[in-house]
């Protein structure tokens, strides 16, 4: 085996090239290690506030994986096309960042960060007319 063969490409996961490509377009705000930078409040110390999104730099981290698919998209078409308002969507998206950008499996993605399908199946799992509650429940 020669030393060309131990270098073999990287299949769904982000390669050298496209990491140095992002970290020279990311703001230089940016502290969080890739993907966790796509955060707002990450590292804030503040246990209270959950981390919301960094639009800016989220749309730099799915640019970067939806020009692996042809068609070369600009940065302000995939902010476009991330459909902002679809939590469902979105959702899944992050989960993709998370897979693409670490060593993680798609199933540990899937338990980190937790998926529509979890929510929807204990949704199932309730009764379909659940008792009603009592007056003085109800304020």
């Amino acid at each position: 085996m020669g030393f060309i063969d131990l270098l073999v490409p990287q299949g769904d996961k982000v390669i050298l090239s496209e990491l140095t490509k992002l970290q020279g377009m990311l703001p230089a705000r940016v502290t969080a290690p890739i993907p966790a930078c796509m955060y707002r409040n990450i590292n804030t110390g503040r246990d209270d506030m959950p981390p919301e999104l960094d639009f800016e730099v989220f749309t730099m981290l799915v640019w970067v994986i939806a020009n692996r698919e042809p068609g070369d998209m600009t940065l302000e078409e995939v902010g476009d096309r991330m459909g902002m308002g679809n939590v469902d969507n979105l959702r899944k998206i992050v989960q993709e960042v998370w897979y693409f950008y670490t060593a993680r499996t798609r199933d540990d993605v899937e338990a980190v960060i937790g998926g529509g399908e979890a929510e929807e199946d204990a949704g199932a799992k309730e009764p379909v007319n659940p008792p009603k509650s009592s007056p003085s429940e109800t304020k």
